[in-house]
């Protein structure tokens, strides 16, 4: 049996994804897939399960489906080795950063959290261009203020710890779509986990940003949307 059927018993498949369902009430029978983060493993994973719904697929910061990118942040944070073959490990100042709050006491009042939200966001934006933090305040402020639960921004974490096996390994040759495997040349959680994916993904480009880190501050913005329309319209 491969993995990819294992994903397919024992948690459902791709169709029941939000990407997807989101898909299915708007009437779209296929999209352009521009994914980021841990929305580019779900990205890549429609892609393998569903190719019919993916008209071009492109991902943004992300790691490699089956990866296992949440072992390797596990280890580097807890100071373990990693195995031959693991995927790159994340930068020193966020493993640094994120032993610092597992260290701990969790923030309490609103002050205490937004100022540990900035100080995230201060870290996943790199080191190369310069971080606005008053615009990171006026963010996170937001974020706060209008969250129901702050916890749940946690829960795809949990979810991982929980199965960390979960990905379906060997599938990324089954993509069919054109994809386009954006990175920023200063990423700090996934450094050169895009280059894996474009190198298992048949036909894929490889595009790095200069400065950028795991965040989209506004001096990429018309870089990264140039480029995407640019692959959306088959001008790649």
């Amino acid at each position: 049996m491969q993995s990819a059927d294992i994903w397919s018993e024992e948690f459902g498949a791709a169709t029941d994804e939000p990407i997807v369902l989101v898909m299915d009430a708007h009437g779209l029978d296929s999209a352009h897939l521009v994914c980021h983060s841990a929305g580019g493993l779900l990205g890549q994973l429609i892609a393998v399960e569903c190719p019919e719904r993916v008209r071009t697929l492109t991902v943004i910061g992300s790691s490699p489906l089956g990866g296992g990118e949440g072992l390797v942040i596990m280890r580097a944070l807890m100071g373990q080795p990693q195995p031959e073959g693991s995927l790159p490990g994340p930068a020193p100042e966020f493993v640094a950063h994120y032993q610092g709050l597992m260290a701990g006491a969790p923030p309490v009042e609103r002050r205490e959290r937004i100022e540990v939200m900035i100080a995230e966001q201060r870290v996943l934006h790199g080191t190369a261009l310069p971080f606005d933090e008053d615009a990171a305040r006026r963010l996170q402020e937001r974020v706060h203020d209008r969250a129901r639960d702050l916890d749940a921004v946690v829960n795809h974490r949990l979810a991982a710890v929980a199965r960390p096996d979960f990905e379906p390994v060997g599938v990324l040759d089954r993509v069919k779509a054109p994809t386009l495997v954006i990175e920023g040349s200063h990423e700090p959680a996934k450094p050169g986990h895009g280059a894996i994916i474009a190198g298992a993904i048949p036909g894929a480009g490889l595009m790095m940003v200069e400065g950028m880190g795991h965040t989209l501050p506004p001096e990429v913005h018309e870089e990264l949307a140039r480029a995407i329309l640019a692959h959306t319209s088959g001008a790649r």
